[in-house]
């Protein structure tokens, strides 16, 4: 076990033997900073510490991500519903996706 100082200066044991969670915990702070425009030397302090504590992929690859909308609110959720309605049988998921992109439904 690895030992880890707690806010009242005491010394615990943590329960994992690597430290994958705060490296996530990490990763996801770097995104969050590049997103907002923060400092370049707050980034290049994540990244000192991501070293420190054994992470060994590409650092500089993790950026943000840009997200795409497709469906306005709630219009995927009414499109999946008219395919529904417009079924004669059961269908999974898969079915119910097809018929968003235009193929026929067939059972």
């Amino acid at each position: 076990m690895i030992p880890a100082l707690q806010p009242n200066g005491k010394i615990r044991l943590q329960r994992t033997k690597t430290f994958e969670i705060t490296i996530n915990g990490l990763l996801a702070k770097r995104v969050h900073l590049i997103r907002d425009g923060e400092r370049q030397d707050d980034i290049a302090a994540l990244d000192r510490t991501l070293r420190v504590l054994g992470y060994e992929g590409e650092i500089a690859s993790i950026r943000p991500t840009e997200s795409v909308r497709v469906f306005r609110n709630g219009a995927l959720r009414r499109a999946c519903l008219d395919v529904l309605e417009a079924a004669e049988a059961a269908h999974q998921s898969g079915d119910c996706g097809a018929g968003l992109c235009g193929e026929t439904l067939t059972m």
